[in-house]
């Protein structure tokens, strides 16, 4: 009886040490983040690809001329849009998932394919709990 006890608190005292389940620490990318991700992945080909000449001149536009111009324009917010990503996943991942007790892995993960959502959905959120600071409450 004894170490049935003994296992028994042990075994409550693991699961009061492990942090309630939360939705938002999964890795994937859902809602507005997705939204972002996917127009900003279209973007990006669409200034970088090596066919967008080939399409602005089946669309009737010169590719050498004022379509090279309009080109060279777009990839500057291209690149842009890449930056942030970067930036928004070392921020999301190694700044504020740790202080929050999120997951880094899946917060850099979001903060690259979500660029600056990310940052704005992880500052709204509350730090994670585990389930014993959530009995004590």
């Amino acid at each position: 009886n004894r170490k049935r006890g003994e296992a028994l608190e042990w075994a409550r005292r693991a699961r009061d040490g492990e942090f309630r389940k939360d939705d938002d620490e999964r890795a994937a990318v859902e809602g507005s983040l997705r939204i972002y991700a996917s127009i900003a992945c279209l973007f990006v080909s669409f200034a970088f690809g090596r066919s967008t000449p080939a399409a602005l001149s089946l669309a009737g536009i010169n590719a050498s001329g004022e379509g090279g111009l309009l080109l060279d324009i777009l990839q500057v917010p291209a690149l842009a849009l890449v930056a942030a990503g970067i930036g928004s996943s070392i921020v999301s991942g190694v700044v504020l998932a740790p202080g929050k007790n999120r997951s880094s892995l899946a917060w850099f993960l979001k903060g690259l394919l979500g660029g600056p959502l990310a940052v704005l959905k992880l500052r709204e959120l509350e730090g994670l709990k585990t389930r014993g600071e959530s009995q004590e409450e």
